[in-house]
């Protein structure tokens, strides 16, 4: 397709391109009328669907005693500065913390254990809204699921199982991850909880079209 001034302009593959953004999937590329610049351009909307959550919580149903232990126990090491948890997807029907590590690992052995703090099941090989904490963790190392250093430093990595790209998270996970953040704020103080494709440029397509940024702000504004 031609552009202004016989520059060309192309949009780039769709499984590479879009995002879910607050407007609905977007893919970044040269505008046609000013080639020089990017600008998101709107492909279609997708409406935001309110979360299932509970006004007031009076007990822990996913977060249960060995899990708040843990993330108690790995807290007292004061040497990590936790600002963030970012939200990911194993992009699989079926998994849980074992399968996902040993997928990812066999792509990217140099990480010598998996890249999330946190897996949140959907079901398959785990309960729904199961939440598997893991070695990563407990040892309070720094991400290994994103290619910048210095965001891996500073944020708690949380993986849903699934592929979100027409459905969403089962209400379970939601309400795991809502218990989740809950807790690891008691412990860690104010946390922002972000989608990857928001801190990292080259994942636009992580956690997935059907995990909406709405969705997400009306689970990070939740008083607790």
């Amino acid at each position: 397709m031609a552009g202004v001034g016989g520059a060309t302009w192309e949009a780039p593959p769709s499984y590479l391109a879009f995002d879910q953004g607050a407007l609905g999937y977007q893919f970044k590329g040269l505008d046609p009328f000013a080639p020089q610049a990017e600008a998101p351009i709107v492909v279609r909307k997708r409406e935001a669907v309110a979360l299932d959550l509970p006004v007031h919580r009076t007990r822990w149903r996913y977060l249960d005693d060995l899990h708040r232990a843990a993330i108690r126990r790995a807290c007292q090491d004061k040497t990590r500065d936790w600002r963030r948890v970012v939200l990911h997807a194993s992009r699989s029907a079926t998994g849980n913390k074992d399968l996902v590590h040993h997928q990812v690992l066999g792509q990217r052995p140099h990480l010598g254990v998996g890249p999330y703090h946190f897996i949140i099941g959907n079901g398959s090989f785990s309960g729904d809204g199961e939440i598997e904490t893991t070695r990563r963790w407990i040892a309070q190392q720094e991400g290994g699921s994103m290619g910048v250093p210095e965001i891996d430093e500073a944020s708690i990595s949380v993986c849903l199982i699934g592929r979100f790209q027409t459905t969403g998270p089962t209400p379970a996970q939601w309400q795991a991850l809502d218990e989740l953040m809950a807790y690891l704020r008691a412990q860690l103080g104010a946390l922002t909880l972000s989608a990857h494709h928001e801190v990292e440029s080259t994942a636009p397509s992580c956690p997935g079209p059907a995990i909406t940024l709405e969705n997400l702000r009306q689970l990070d504004q939740r008083t607790w």
